[in-house]
């Protein structure tokens, strides 16, 4: 989809992304915010 499309689109989400936008719609939310978390935690030396 091109950004510049009249009337513009209604979300945008960038290929890479993709995976976190669908979580819950394919069953891997709670997956998704365990790693995240995890991610998170370390990044902040928890």
């Amino acid at each position: 989809m091109v950004i510049t499309q009249e009337p513009g689109p209604n979300e945008v989400v960038v290929e890479a992304a993709q995976h976190l936008r669908w979580a819950e719609r394919d069953g891997r939310y709670t997956e998704q915010l365990e790693g995240r978390s995890a991610a998170l935690a370390t990044l902040l030396g928890r």
